[in-house]
């Protein structure tokens, strides 16, 4: 079972509690579990986007959480790769949770399109760790 997806675990349970949890964040989880699951089930990105009815490229971008996921398609591609039913019911909470709208798409105008990921992981994170070797940080 998922160290990620199982009901109960800490990590899933945290995910949905948190508010900061963002989409983006639950879409690369999702995603990279995903993969996971394919990979150790032995099926190629071909069989997959055969049996969702995509192209390749799909589930590579599903895998990556480049693209928002669909409840049906993540509910078809954990049946094919054999997941336990709690896990594809957590799954489809998660999908619901991923689809959010984060608070920076108010600024879609603004805000450049390729920031957004990192918006969202920044959003998700719990820890921002730097380090300036030339600079003195503004904060200090």
């Amino acid at each position: 079972m998922s160290e990620i997806l199982s009901p109960g675990s800490p990590s899933l349970d945290r995910m949905l509690s948190e508010p900061g949890s963002s989409s983006t964040v639950l879409r690369i989880t999702i995603g990279a579990r995903l993969r996971r699951l394919r990979e150790a089930a032995g099926i190629s990105p071909a069989r997959a986007a055969v049996h969702i009815r995509c192209h390749e490229s799909k589930i590579s971008q599903l895998e990556c959480g480049k693209s928002p996921l669909k409840e049906r398609d993540a509910l078809d591609l954990l049946g094919l790769y054999g997941a336990h039913p709690m896990e594809q019911a957590a799954a489809a909470e998660l999908v619901e949770l991923s689809k959010r709208p984060g608070w920076w798409e108010r600024y879609r105008s603004i805000v450049p399109e390729w920031f957004d990921k990192l918006i969202g992981l920044q959003e998700g994170a719990e820890v921002i760790w730097t380090y300036e070797v030339q600079l003195v940080p503004g904060l200090l």
